[in-house]
């Protein structure tokens, strides 16, 4: 009847379980059935340990998995921790031990703890401190309550290598008296007064305590093998949590007394080795009182280093106060400027009397003095450039307006038609070498006067170039021949029927391109005239010598038939 409400305990030894007998209908504390119910995960705090190792240093232990961490597991994580570990400020530590702080994101870091964080960090130690104190009302005894045994995951421990027994005989156990209770809850108690009689220990298996006390009355307390065996697993693990539960008492006073005489110790420093330690502390009762070498050790060397990160804590505390105290020191001495070198500032610094005071400036090197002096000349020159940057940005306006005066100067000069696309600077030069705006300009550095000019006249070669297409195609159109003979007037008038012309081509540019045809026209004819007397001398030379190849043809056949001695 029982047998779905008490998961068998693990540890039974055997191919199959023992057959359950029925139980009897008529038994006063019956109650139905009823299906087991799905086991309930331990909370974070049963399943993740706490310890340190021989260093000091704290890991957590997982008793499920078997697995240890470095890093705080984030079931245990107070939310003012979790806020802390999402914050974007992180803490880090130089090599030689300097604290500072740096932003994930923006990638900026600082010497001092930004406030954001360091609000935080304050409510995480605030919750720490909470949950210690919770932690430290929970220690106190409570009753344990038999109705809600507590179940608890131990590590296998190795059991001793025992002969197995044959269970006793049918016949034997029918000579065991049944003893008969009202409620199961007295039949659980008399079956734990039996176990508990009997002496059975944390460390005896099933089979064991049942070959001890299987012919007792009180074993038949409990009706069936299933509830037996329950309840016997609930005693185990009560018994085993007490047991240890009195070692860890037993082990923290003895820490503590330990630690309360190496407190009292003058002898003890930082330094100090366990070696030494036991020489001089070796008869005191608190260290003869734990009885491991190896135990004594590690809680020596836990104090040890106790102390060691209490005195780093202790120096870098005094190192940032002098560090911000000779801040306080330089910005008082009004001869040191932003022009001041180091090795001037030190001979300056050096003779004030507040820096020779004893114990002045504790704990700092000379890289502490030397960062100190560059965040305080740069806090000097915040004045300086900003003044600085304020007349360069003045000399920059007035540059610009420098040359944007010239820019009109030069435009004015285009619409009058002073200047186009052939102008030279000499041309232009006299009409503009009075008026303020060019006088303005000179000494303007990356923009020249000629600069100005010249880009002016790229921009005029451009628009020249863009005109000249158009013309050409209006002339090419109204198939109008442009020779040395033609007038300008007639070329005007050719390009004054053509309303694109007359929108997009400025009179200048139609000079300059009538020009270029007909010089272009002038240079065609001289070019045919030089061709045509090349080739008239030619002609000549041709003629003149076939004539006096023609007479010597004449006189030499002549002498060929004339008598000898013919005159």
């Amino acid at each position: 009847m029982y047998n779905n409400q008490f998961p068998p305990a693990p540890g039974f030894q055997g191919n199959q379980p023992p057959v359950v007998p029925a139980p009897l209908a008529g038994s006063p504390w019956q109650r139905p059935s009823a299906p087991v119910e799905a086991a309930i995960t331990p909370p974070p705090a049963q399943i993740w340990r706490e310890h340190k190792n021989a260093e000091g240093r704290q890991y957590w232990f997982n008793t499920i998995t078997r697995q240890s961490t470095w890093e705080k597991p984030e079931e245990l994580l107070t939310p003012e921790e979790k806020a802390l570990m999402s914050c974007p400020w992180k803490e880090y530590k130089t090599p030689e031990g300097k604290t500072y702080y740096s932003h994930s994101q923006t990638k900026e870091s600082k010497w001092v703890m930004p406030e954001e964080y360091k609000e935080l960090y304050e409510k995480a130690q605030k919750a720490k401190e909470r949950a210690a104190a919770e932690a430290a009302a929970a220690i106190a005894p409570r009753p344990v309550l038999p109705a809600a045994p507590e179940m608890e995951h131990r590590p296998p421990q190795p059991r001793p290598h025992m002969v197995r027994q044959p269970p006793p005989s049918a016949t034997l156990l029918s000579q065991v008296p049944a003893v008969e209770f009202a409620t199961k809850e007295e039949a659980e108690k008399a079956f734990v007064k039996l176990l508990r009689e009997t002496g059975v220990k944390t460390d005896w298996t099933w089979e064991r305590t049942m070959r001890e006390i299987i012919t007792h009355p009180m074993y038949r307390a409990l009706k069936t093998a299933a509830e037996r065996k329950a309840t016997f697993q609930s005693y185990i693990d009560r018994e085993a949590k007490k047991e240890r539960e009195l070692r860890e008492e037993k082990e923290t006073k003895q820490r503590v007394g330990f630690f309360h005489m190496l407190e009292n110790s003058r002898e003890i420093k930082p330094y100090t080795r366990y070696r030494t330690a036991e020489k001089i502390l070796g008869h005191h009762p608190a260290f003869l009182q734990v009885k491991s070498d190896s135990q004594r050790e590690a809680y020596f060397v836990e104090y040890v280093q106790g102390l060691q990160r209490r005195e780093k804590d202790r120096l870098r505390e005094l190192r940032k106060s002098n560090m911000e105290n000779f801040a306080e020191l330089l910005r008082s001495i009004p001869e040191i400027t932003y022009q001041t070198k180091w090795k001037e500032a030190q001979e300056i610094y050096q003779n004030n009397p507040k820096f020779n005071e004893p114990k002045a400036f504790e704990g700092m090197d000379l890289l502490d003095f030397l960062a100190v002096y560059e965040d305080h000349n740069h806090a000097l020159w915040v004045e300086p450039l900003t003044e600085l940057n304020k007349r360069s940005r003045e000399q920059r306006r007035l540059e610009r307006k420098a040359r944007d005066g010239f820019k009109a100067l030069l435009n004015e000069l285009t619409d009058q038609g002073h200047i186009t696309a052939r102008t030279m600077w000499k041309e232009i030069y006299p009409l503009i070498k009075d008026d303020p705006r060019y006088l303005d300009i000179l000494g303007v550095p990356d923009s020249t006067p000629l600069d100005l000019f010249f880009d002016l006249l790229d921009d005029l070669d451009e628009k020249l170039y863009q005109e000249k297409k158009i013309i050409y195609d209006i002339l090419k159109q109204n198939d109008f021949e442009v020779s040395v003979d033609t007038t300008y007037e007639e070329y005007q008038h050719v390009l004054d029927m053509d309303p694109v012309a007359s929108g997009r081509a400025s009179n200048s540019n139609k000079r300059i391109i009538f020009d270029h045809v007909c010089s272009y026209s002038f240079l065609l004819v001289f070019y045919v005239y030089v061709i045509n007397r090349t080739l008239d001398s030619y002609k000549i030379k041709l003629y003149t010598g076939s004539k006096k190849r023609s007479v010597a043809r004449k006189r030499n056949s002549r002498k060929e038939w004339m008598p000898c001695g013919t005159p």
